[in-house]
Order: structure tokens, then sequence, then C-alpha cells
């Protein structure tokens, strides 16, 4: 019964919807307010008949098949009412002259739609995933309800879990509940920078230019990060710093001992976490150059014999020489050898 109530009303929900976008593609409304207001009302009808029909299930997997169903509708509700509002903006327009905010405005609604990166409850991840929630959802929508519905869309696995109960609140209270459990259970500063400090200092080795692009990367991102959270003091430590550069090989930890050395000579004091990430972006710019860099194509590259990056030297018969004097591993000491100079580089 309760899925037949929820059928009906989403039947009627649908007709509304496309009577709008058929009268906004042939022109012909003149004022949106009753259709738009229907619209609401037939909205708020399915939605407690959804959540009538959702409290009747059981088990997990019908409760997401559920979710999704409700999703997809709420999709296509906001959508029309995005049109409504670019179509509204726009007769505006018309009646008087045009101001700068109106064409921000209609050049923000008229961008595609965004897709946010779903939230599974990763602290590296909670600043950048609420910051873009926010810019993209929360600033554009007043109602508790639909920013609710929208927040528990976008996240899922341990961070959807925390916050499902904030679903039976409801309204604004249940929204505004929800952000505080994501925010003491993933975005909690001394959290965070724990997860960064672990994730840069993990033990595993970084031998390939995309594994040192990707080391590079994530200390970045741990700069902006730490630096916004008020936090970077807490791995500015010199031994985080040998930790992570001793993923790197021998002979790039080396140059940076150098420069560590050189730094403090010359200035008093050890580099900080920000010169180690220059460090590690202009290293991975360098062994990934097209030209210059660690190029698995380079003559003379044997991934099978090769364990870390070095360079080698071979030495080949000049034109015309007899090639038997290089034919073992012994070569004559009155052979005038042709020096090719290659980088052999491979996985471990």
């Amino acid at each position: 019964m309760a899925k037949q109530g929820r059928t009906n009303a989403k039947r009627a929900l649908t007709i509304q919807t496309n009577f709008i976008r058929q009268s906004l593609a042939e022109g012909d409304i003149r004022s949106y307010a009753d259709e738009v207001n229907k619209l609401k009302e037939l909205f708020k009808d399915f939605k407690s008949k959804w959540q009538a029909y959702h409290d009747t299930l059981g088990s997990g997997e019908d409760i997401e098949t559920s979710d999704e169903y409700f999703y997809k509708e709420q999709d296509n509700y906001i959508k029309i009412l995005e049109l409504v509002s670019v179509r509204s903006v726009k007769v505006k327009q018309e009646e008087k002259p045009q101001s700068g905010f109106s064409k921000d405005l209609i050049a923000a609604l008229s961008m595609p739609k965004v897709e946010l990166e779903t939230f599974k409850g990763d602290p590296i991840k909670y600043h950048q995933f609420m910051k873009s929630f926010d810019s993209n959802l929360d600033c554009v929508c007043d109602d508790g309800n639909l920013k609710l519905t929208r927040l528990m869309q976008y996240t899922a696995g341990q961070a959807k879990d925390a916050i499902r109960g904030c679903s039976l609140i409801g309204g604004d209270k249940g929204y505004q509940q929800a952000r505080s459990i994501l925010e003491t259970r993933f975005g909690n500063p001394h959290l965070v920078t724990e997860h960064i400090i672990h994730e840069l200092r993990q033990s595993r080795q970084v031998r390939s230019p995309v594994d040192i692009q990707s080391l590079a990367d994530g200390a970045s991102n741990a700069l902006l990060v730490l630096s916004n959270l008020g936090m970077l003091h807490e791995l500015n430590s010199q031994s985080a710093f040998l930790d992570i550069v001793g993923r790197l090989d021998t002979s790039f930890g080396d140059r940076w001992k150098k420069l560590a050395l050189k730094t403090k000579k010359s200035s008093g004091n050890y580099p900080d976490f920000k010169m180690l990430v220059t460090f590690l972006s202009d290293l991975a710019a360098e062994v990934n150059d097209p030209v210059y860099g660690f190029c698995k194509k380079d003559k003379g590259y044997d991934k099978s014999k090769s364990t870390s990056a070095t360079f080698a030297m071979s030495t080949q018969p000049v034109d015309g020489q007899d090639s038997s004097i290089h034919a073992g591993h012994k070569s004559s000491p009155y052979a005038a050898p042709r020096f090719n100079l290659y980088l052999m580089w491979s996985n471990p």
C-alpha cells in the first residue's frame, strides 16, 4: 500500500515537471509562481509518500535502492527549479537594464551540473569535500531537508553510516547535526594531521617516476591543508623529513641531505616542510621530463636487471674494430671505447 502511494505521488510529480519543462521550451508561461508552487507541493507529497514506504524496508540493499529512487526524482525536481530561475532572471532583464550580478547569476545557473566526489570517511579528504559541498550546494539552497538529502547522497561508507540517523530528525536541525557529526568524526584538525603525516611517512618505497610525482602531489596537498588548519608545525620535524625522503632511492635521499646541510650552514637552520615540498616537486618534474627524465624507452633499458635509479656505462667497439674483445665481461685496455650513457629505471 505504501509503495503504491509512492508510485502515484511520483506519477503526479512527473506530470507537473514535464508540463513546466514543455511550457518553458515553448515559451508559453508568463507567470511561473502558480505552477512552481504546485510543483513544490507535489514534491513534498512525494517525499512524504516515499518516506512512508522507506520506513517499511528492512534490508540494507532495499534501503539503498529506495535512496537512489528518491535521489533521481530529487535531481529532476532541482533541475526544473534551476531552469525556472534562469528564465525568471532573463524576463526581469528584459524589463530593466542589465546588471553585472544578473549576468553572473545566469552564467552560474547555466553552467553544467557539478558532480561532487563522494566522501567515504577519509579525514584527509574531509575539508576538500565540505568546501566543494558548500560552494556547489549549501550556498544555493535554503531548504534544510534538501541539503540533508544531498549530504546523504554524496556520502558513503563510514561517513554515511555516521549521519544516517539525522534523516529521521530532518529539516535544518537534522542537517546541522549531520554536519556537526561529520566534522567531529572526520574533520578534527589533529585527526586530519595525524592521517596526513602517516600517509607521507609510510614505509612503502617510492621508485618509479609516477610514484615520485604522487609523493610530491601528496606533500603539496599536505602543505595546503595543514596551513589552512594551522597545524603545519606538527610536520616541521627533521625526523619526519628523513622518513619521507627515506622512501626515495638512496641517491635522491643523499641529494636532500646535502641540501639540508647546505641550508643549515648558510642560514643556521635546517630546511622546513615548504622547502621539502619544493625539493620533491622539482625532483618529480625532473624524473618525469619527456626528454631528459626516466623514460622506459631509453636505449639500453633492462627492467629485469635494474633495481634502482642508476647510471651505467657501456663500451662498444668503434667502427671497424674487432668486436671479439668485447664478447666477454672483460674489455681490452687497448680498445678505443665509445661510451653510451643510459639510464636504467624500474620498479622494485
